[in-house]
């Protein structure tokens, strides 16, 4: 499970956060650079491996979609399978990478077949729920002064393995997959991950 593209978060009762001793920093900034996941949420993960008794491999996540992740921006969902704006899918559509702005970078992408129609961003109500998705075109975001809700990449989590009994230590989980003790598969997991990453940012901001 270890290579030098991964790093094991590893949920534990007592021990918290495990993290590969290379990577593991006590200074946040550093560690941050990385480029795996940010500090703060490396808790949030393990709190969802130690509650599910999981270990999670997480592959380096890309710059533009970390910065925004720093910034505050929303993770998309599994649900949502745009890709973000950077360099490498713009050219993937035959778009020329100097004609969009590099500071739409990182946010996820609505794309024609050939072009960058706008951004996607998460509805949130005055009360704060969540209520759905919106497209944002490229004219709207040109002149919006309200950018925190548009959507950016998710961490590039990889395997997420469940710890079993003695007859079957690990099993992989995979899309759709049920755990026999707890019931839940990769998707739940990733959900569950990503409400409490936004969460923690939440209660951080509240303090």
């Amino acid at each position: 499970m270890q290579s030098k593209e991964n790093f094991e978060v590893k949920g534990t009762a007592t021990k918290g956060v495990q993290l590969d001793p290379k990577l593991l920093s006590n200074d946040n900034q550093n560690f941050n650079q990385q480029g795996y996941v940010l500090y703060k949420h490396a808790k949030a993960i393990d709190d969802i491996c130690t509650k599910y008794n999981l270990i999670i491999t997480v592959r380096k996540t890309g710059e533009d979609s970390l910065n925004r992740i720093e910034e505050g921006n929303p993770c998309k969902g599994h649900d949502i399978l745009d890709k973000t704006i950077k360099k490498k899918s713009l050219e993937a559509k035959g778009i020329d990478p100097t004609t969009i702005c590099p500071n739409y970078y990182g946010y996820v992408g609505q794309w024609g077949p050939n072009e960058l129609l706008g951004v996607k961003a998460l509805v949130v109500r005055e009360n704060g729920e969540h209520y759905g998705i919106e497209e944002i075109t490229l004219n709207e975001l040109e002149v919006s002064e309200n950018k925190e809700n548009i959507f950016t990449g998710d961490y590039d989590l990889h395997d997420i393995i469940h710890k079993g009994g003695s007859g079957n230590p690990y099993s992989v989980l995979s899309r759709g997959d049920n755990t026999n003790s707890n019931m839940i598969n990769r998707e739940d997991i990733l959900n569950k991950i990503n409400t409490n990453i936004w969460h923690k940012d939440n209660e951080s901001e509240n303090r």
